[in-house]
């Protein structure tokens, strides 16, 4: 069952450029994943500082298996260094 997430990441403003060199960075590995259907990062226009994350994958597994994958084990510990805040919605489809 394809399964999608949304991830909120709310930086310092001191720290926004730091946050979103690690969110580019975390988006061009994801995307070359087996299972990665989409991966967009979003800046807010209203708040220094935060960006979304909108993802979809082709199953629950291969999402967990992006959990565990190196580049997304160092990209949450970045945010973790950083302050950043990370809230996480996983979404699945309703039809």
């Amino acid at each position: 069952m394809v399964v999608s997430l949304i991830a909120e990441i709310e930086g310092t403003p001191e720290a926004a450029m730091e946050v979103e060199l690690a969110v580019v960075r975390s988006v061009a590995a994801s995307r070359k994943e087996e299972g990665c259907q989409y991966y967009v990062a979003h800046r807010d226009v209203d708040r220094v500082g935060r960006f979304v994350l909108i993802e979809r994958w082709a199953s629950v597994s291969m999402l967990e298996a992006h959990g565990e994958r190196a580049h997304t084990r160092d990209f949450v510990s970045a945010l973790r260094k950083l302050g950043a805040e990370v809230r996480v919605t996983r979404l699945e489809p309703m039809g």
